[in-house]
């Protein structure tokens, strides 16, 4: 939990100090559960964490919750992206699920199926049914996937008017002034740099007219971030050309609802904000498929839980 506060005063203007129990506060106790009030109730209000909450991400969820923001399969445009079968949730969770309206949500993001706030597609679900089908089949696997993603922290900081209004940079690829030091961009994944110009990234490969093929193992530098192991990989293009990218081999990824353990993502979207597709099995539709990129560079991302990180995944690429 603590982990999880520290992430969200390090990209939001969000702050937590430690109370007295007195006036308005939250009190975050054990528990077998992981839930939370949504938004203040006035008084004492609750957030239970129990050992099946041991992710960051589960913590920035339950955070996220108490300061206002509900789950992003109840967001009020939810049916335009996923189907809610409300027949295969468990009566007690049900509520979990109920669709939201525009006058009791705020959404000032885009929808996205990685959002921290996403549930995975059999959460409370009466034995092995699906409780969320993604109407993009591509995002089966992210959905629950638990990396606070550029959006979550985005929607924070326009809830609470951390934006920075007076700023005079411009950020480059979707980026924005950071709330924390407004002379600096908060960057997308695999920018950095003061306006978000640099490529970040553990690796810089160039794609050219024919395929060439590499292999991504875990005895390169890993960088820990909640709770996650991330290698970033750019690949240099040409502006006035298409990339394709192709998924070929990941004998050591674990096949699971939500990604728990690891997973692979191609940033091939054109709006560089947004979580593309999380895969971990191979059996998706993401692998062996060739994947068409516009963006130069074109990042792909690997994952792999605290401990889990003996990734070994073979990909492709190429210019068209």
């Amino acid at each position: 939990m603590l982990s999880a506060m520290k992430l969200l005063e390090e990209e939001t203007c969000v702050r937590f100090k430690k109370g007295q129990g007195i006036g308005n506060y939250v009190d975050i106790r054990d528990s077998n559960y992981c839930s939370s009030n949504l938004g203040q109730v006035k008084g004492k209000q609750k957030i239970e964490f129990g050992k099946y909450c041991e992710m960051t991400g589960t913590a920035v969820h339950e955070l996220t919750h108490s300061l206002g923001i509900g789950h992003e399969m109840a967001r009020f445009d939810r049916d335009t992206y996923v189907i809610v079968v409300e027949s295969n949730i468990i009566d007690s969770y049900k509520y979990n699920f109920k669709k939201l309206t525009s006058s009791n949500s705020y959404n000032p993001v885009p929808f996205e199926y990685g959002s921290v706030m996403m549930y995975g597609p059999k959460d409370f679900a009466v034995g092995s049914y699906e409780t969320i089908i993604p109407k993009d089949n591509d995002y089966y696997y992210t959905m629950g996937f638990q990396l606070t993603s550029f959006l979550d922290y985005k929607r924070l900081n326009i809830a609470y008017d951390c934006m920075c209004k007076n700023s005079t940079i411009t950020c480059k690829n979707g980026g924005y002034p950071h709330p924390n030091n407004c002379n600096k961009c908060f960057c997308p994944d695999g920018f950095g740099g003061q306006l978000c110009g640099q490529i970040k990234a553990d690796q810089i490969y160039t794609a050219t007219s024919s395929w060439k093929s590499q292999t991504v193992s875990s005895n390169l530098e890993l960088v820990l971030y909640d709770n996650f192991t991330i290698i970033t990989f750019a690949i240099n293009g040409q502006d006035t050309k298409s990339m394709e990218i192709q998924l070929l081999e990941a004998p050591t990824m674990q096949c699971q609802s939500k990604c728990p353990i690891n997973g692979v993502e191609i940033k091939y979207l054109n709006n560089r904000s947004i979580r593309n597709p999380v895969q971990c099995c191979p059996d998706s539709t993401q692998w062996n498929v060739v994947k068409t990129s516009k963006n130069n560079p074109t990042f792909i991302r690997f994952y792999a839980r605290s401990g889990f990180n003996n990734l070994n995944v073979k990909f492709r690429y190429r210019l068209i």
